[in-house]
């Protein structure tokens, strides 16, 4: 019997649960909604945290979390904080040193913080996590002799790097109050050489002996602050790897991204069963391929869904979903385009002349004509429609309902100006130019050319076979395709954010990637047999 309880208690996981002590002082939420995650899930873990915030979860179901409230300190923050009304950079940071002293006072003269500092209940803790830029808390590390791990909700500055031994270089690693993130021109260089030394010398002059006052003050402790900085046995940094470019890496330096994001709450029950109109015209795969997951996962959702389209899903198990076929368009599309042409300009003519052959087709099907009609009396609570077929736009005067545009591509400059963007062509060229940054003077004259030319072009050929077809199927009293590009609430377009530049974005678009990527399939038996017999 002994044998098997032995054997049994070596089956069992080992689980080792720590005392973690955590400070993070900064009244502000975007600090704060960073470190919440991180302490959430150090208990959810199982570890016992005790929190010092002034932004606590107020989460009673973590039993094993300890949060001690320094909210006032919002209110301090609001009366002191004049932000803005000196217009010079060098007002802004004596205020926020003045700022620093007057709130790190009241924070460390409250009597939680002074139990803490005093340890009357002789508390033991196995971890420290500490905001890594307050460094008069840093001494809470020799007051209950653990390891302290720094956490920032920024990327690190040059007298944190200092701290750590990381060295950043001016020119890849600019400080992040800088306006750009790579020192690329020679003034860009020198301003941020000269930056990283005066944020040095005004740290070292400022900073550091109010830190060191109020250790001295608070803590009784004569170790200058910035030998405690140096203590840390890792820091945490907040980094966006879609905005910086790419940065020196450290072992002792770990970056991290999106801590802030939670997981999706449901929909309101009001919000859970809308009835979708979707019509996703395009006779193409690599346009259809974009569309089917979102009306899927619409269905999946509870929603009621009307689709025409030339690609339908077929799936029978989606009762809530109706699905009109057009795919007679793929053949009428394949026995009409020739785009074998010389020139760039004849496939261009050839795209609008298909465009126009099976936009006929389909608006002369009877499935299209009852829905222009509405022979059905129905209502919808949302239209979804590709946003480039401008014909179907007609739909939103004929069923009164909000518009979402949806583009399997980049926008391109006609439908920026329906939407009130704007598209400087140095550095946004449209999608159709062969270059996505015109570094070069003779580029950025054919970006801007290009984007004026383009308008030109689209109104003479696409907007006037839009309106005619508009006119002609539904009828005079609607509006022109010009006018209806404003009426969008939403666009939502394809955007490979790894290859292509940053580029401007608006609340009314949401650039999205990787929609079309499908769950990875098992492979076959037979061919992880033969895998198999290759690795013997």
């Amino acid at each position: 019997m002994l044998i098997l309880l032995q054997c049994f208690g070596l089956l069992l996981p080992l689980t080792y649960g720590a005392k973690i002590l955590g400070v993070f002082m900064t009244p502000s939420h975007s600090h704060q909604v960073i470190f919440q995650s991180i302490w959430k899930e150090l208990s959810l873990r199982g570890h016992q945290v005790t929190v010092y915030t002034p932004f606590p979860l107020r989460d009673e179901s973590l039993t094993n979390l300890t949060e001690y409230d320094l909210s006032f300190t919002y209110d301090l923050l609001k009366e002191i904080s004049d932000f803005g009304k000196d217009i010079s950079a060098d007002g802004n940071i004596y205020h926020m040193l003045k700022m620093l002293k007057v709130i790190t006072d009241a924070q460390l003269e409250h009597q939680s913080m002074q139990d803490l500092i005093k340890n009357p209940n002789n508390e033991t803790y196995d971890l420290f996590l500490v905001e890594y830029i307050w460094q008069s808390y840093f001494a809470f590390k020799d007051i209950y002799k653990v390891p302290m791990v720094g956490v920032l909700s920024l990327p690190p500055t040059v007298n944190m790097a200092d701290s750590l031994g990381l060295d950043k270089h001016p020119i890849v690693d600019p400080e992040l109050m800088l306006h750009f993130s790579q020192a690329k021109t020679f003034k860009e260089r020198l301003q941020s050489w000269m930056t990283k030394w005066i944020f040095r010398i005004f740290h070292r002059t400022k900073f550091q002996p109010l830190y060191n006052e109020q250790l001295v003050k608070y803590f009784n402790v004569d170790t200058p602050s910035y030998e405690l900085a140096k203590d840390a046995s890792l820091l945490i940094g907040s980094f966006n790897f879609g905005i910086y470019n790419a940065k020196p890496r450290f072992a002792n330096y770990i970056p991290v991204n999106s801590l802030h994001i939670h997981p999706p709450k449901p929909l309101p029950d009001v919000m859970q069963s809308a009835k979708i109109l979707g019509v996703f015209m395009a006779a193409s795969y690599s346009h259809q391929n974009m569309f089917r997951p979102i009306w899927n996962e619409l269905a999946l959702r509870g929603h009621q869904l009307t689709i025409y389209t030339t690609f339908p899903l077929k799936n029978e198990s989606i009762t809530n979903l109706i699905e009109y076929d057009f795919e007679f368009c793929i053949r009428l599309k394949e026995n009409r385009s020739n785009f074998e042409r010389p020139s760039r300009l004849g496939n261009l003519l050839e795209v609008i002349g298909v465009m126009r052959d099976t936009t006929e087709a389909q608006l002369q099907h009877p499935f299209m004509t009852d829905l222009i009609h509405n022979v059905r009396n129905e209502s919808f609570d949302l239209i979804l429609v590709e946003h480039y077929w401008q014909t179907y736009f007609a739909l939103k005067d004929v069923y009164k309902a909000p518009m979402v545009g949806i583009t399997s591509f980049p926008l391109t400059i006609p439908t920026l100006d329906g939407l009130g963007l704007e598209r400087h062509p140095c550095i946004e060229p449209d999608m159709l130019l062969k270059f996505s940054e015109p570094n070069t003077f003779i580029k950025r004259l054919i970006s801007w050319s290009f984007n004026w030319a383009f308008r030109f072009f689209y109104d003479i050929y696409f907007r006037a076979m839009f309106d005619d077809q508009i006119r002609r199927y539904f009828g005079n009293t609607s509006r022109t395709s010009s006018e209806l590009s404003r009426e969008f609430s939403l666009v939502i377009g394809q955007s490979n954010i790894a290859l292509v530049n940053s580029v401007t974005t608006s609340r009314n678009f949401i650039p999205v990637s990787s929609i079309h990527v499908k769950p990875e399939k098992p492979l076959p038996e037979v061919s992880c047999a033969i895998i198999m017999c290759f690795r013997k």
